[in-house]
This record gives structure tokens, sequence and C-alpha cells, in this order.
């Protein structure tokens, strides 16, 4: 959980200002918080073609690095046994 928690901070700051504010913020956490999900937009956009809010995006970036970490923590316990 511990591993996931800057990610869903970033993405609980993406949904508030894309969804409650409207827009994003002019200043660094503004920036910062689109550049951390940046790599995976061209991962997750395929999913999200019934949609066409950005919001929806970073709910699939998210979910698609929650269920890869614990993939890989999966096999990497399991090669080990």
């Amino acid at each position: 959980i511990i591993a996931n928690l800057p990610a869903f901070l970033v993405l609980l700051l993406n949904l508030y200002q894309e969804i409650i504010l409207g827009q994003y913020w002019l200043n660094i956490f503004g920036a910062a918080t689109q550049f951390y999900y940046l790599p995976l937009v061209n991962l997750s956009a395929p999913f999200t073609f019934w949609s066409h809010d950005f919001w929806t995006v970073y709910i699939i970036e998210f979910l698609l690095m929650f269920a890869s970490y614990y993939a890989g923590a999966y096999l990497k316990k399991r090669s080990t046994l």
C-alpha cells in the first residue's frame, strides 16, 4: 500500500483539478501532477475510447500501475518458492 501512496495522492490532486476546479493550477503542483502520469497516457488512452474526459485516463493509468506492482510482487514471490 505504501508503494502506491504517491501515485494515489497525485491521482487525487489530478481529479481535484480536473473535475472540481475545471482547470489545472498554474504552478509547480499543477505541472508536476500532469507530468507524473504522462508516460502512461499511450498505454491507457486506448482503454478510454468511450470517454472524452481526461480524468478517466488518470484512473486507468493508476489501475495499470496498481496492477503491475502487485503482479510483479506476486511473480517475485512465486519465483522464490
